[in-house]
């Protein structure tokens, strides 16, 4: 008898289901985090433009960059991920 209830018994669908939400959850909190991230580097970007600063305006080009890129690679793997897969095993330990 298998006494693994989250992996293969009855509760299995409640516990795919509720790692499913942590996972987004967290998911969400870290893109929102990088795009505070983004705009705060947008920002000191303009700033170092505006003051004719080259050495800051190409390092704040590069952290922009950095962030844009993350949340690129995020949302790729997150569409990635969100594609439905079908089942081809077995509900049954044998």
């Amino acid at each position: 008898m298998n006494r693994q209830p989250f992996i293969n018994g009855p509760f299995k669908e409640a516990h795919d289901k509720a790692e499913s939400f942590g996972i987004g959850f967290y998911y969400s909190y870290c893109f929102e985090s990088t795009v505070k991230e983004l705009m705060e580097a947008e920002g000191e970007y303009l700033a170092a433009l505006s003051a004719s600063n080259g050495a800051l305006v190409k390092e704040k080009r590069e952290e922009v960059n950095l962030y844009e890129n993350i949340l690129l690679l995020a949302a790729d793997a997150y569409h990635t991920l969100s594609q439905p897969t079908h089942f081809t095993g077995s509900y049954h330990n044998d």
